[in-house]
């Protein structure tokens, strides 16, 4: 008796904790970030991957790619990624929240306490202008 409890309990915890997983992102572990695009649609983290293969195209690689923290500057995703000599930071917003339409306007994002940050603005997405090459600025600009 007490073997088949034990087995009841284990298969309520993994149970338990599949569901607690599966509520917080998509099955492979990542977080979804639709947001609305300004054509009323859904702009997915797909223009990521698709940067990332502009970037192979160009015959750019990066030493490392890491999660950058959007939600300080009003975005809801970001990444950095480690080039040979520069860093490209790249982000996505909700085209429609204040801080997307501020960046448009101002060609810039505020970090609180920091300033004002030069960047490039197109299609919800919003890339920062220190250092990067111009091949790396028209690839973005077709996002």
């Amino acid at each position: 008796m007490k073997k088949f409890a034990l087995l009841v309990m284990g298969l309520v915890l993994v149970a338990a904790l599949s569901a607690c997983t599966g509520a917080a992102g998509n099955q492979d572990g990542t977080d979804p970030v639709p947001s609305a695009s300004q054509d009323g649609g859904v702009q997915s983290a797909d223009q990521f991957a698709r940067f990332e293969a502009g970037l192979s195209d160009l015959g750019l690689t990066y030493s490392a790619k890491t999660d950058a923290a959007a939600e300080m500057i009003g975005g809801l995703k970001g990444q950095k990624y480690t080039m040979d000599g520069y860093t490209i930071e790249l982000y996505q917003f909700d085209p429609e929240s204040d801080a997307y339409k501020a960046a448009e306007e101002k060609q810039a994002v505020t970090l609180e306490g920091f300033g004002d940050f030069a960047v490039y603005v197109h299609n919800g997405m919003v890339m920062m202008k220190d250092g990067v090459p111009q091949s790396v600025v028209d690839l973005f600009n077709t996002l």
